[in-house]
């Protein structure tokens, strides 16, 4: 299975959240394909800085977690993906034109689901409804955190 995590979510598996011990046991039992994008690395390490901004961890802990999302992605735990970014941006175009006046998307939400309608995945897990229910619109299987079992 693939599974695309969105940032909200994939930001759980480094970083004890609301839901993240059961995203954290979902992946375990169902060892889905966790593809990543440059997009994921750019949202999760501004997480992380956010997190140390405003004092949530320590500068020794976001070096760390840097080296833990580094090492996933290099042995395998993450997949990564380089998708076709001129496609990507003009299906966000379309997809943005289509619900964000009806949803609320942001743009870098409206990036997560075009990469996931041009990927080969069979799930788009979020933790964040708004881009869940946009996913939906855009004709893609989602799951929310929450919901994981």
């Amino acid at each position: 299975m693939n599974a695309y995590l969105d940032s909200s979510a994939l930001v759980k598996l480094y970083y004890p959240e609301e839901h993240s011990e059961e995203l954290q046991a979902w992946v375990f039992h169902h060892s889905p394909r966790l593809p990543v994008t440059s997009l994921h690395s750019l949202e999760l390490h501004s997480a992380m800085a956010q997190k140390e901004f405003r004092g949530e961890i320590t500068p020794e802990s976001r070096a760390q977690w840097e080296i833990h999302f580094e090492r996933d992605q290099v042995g395998g735990v993450l997949s990564r993906l380089v998708p076709d970014w001129p496609r990507v941006f003009d299906d966000a175009v379309r997809i943005t034109r289509e619900l964000t006046c009806r949803v609320g998307t942001r743009s870098l939400d409206v990036l997560h689901i075009a990469v996931a309608r041009l990927s080969p995945i069979d799930l788009f897990v979020t933790n964040d409804a708004r881009q869940g229910h946009a996913a939906r619109a855009a004709g893609l299987p989602v799951e929310f955190v929450s919901a994981l079992s």
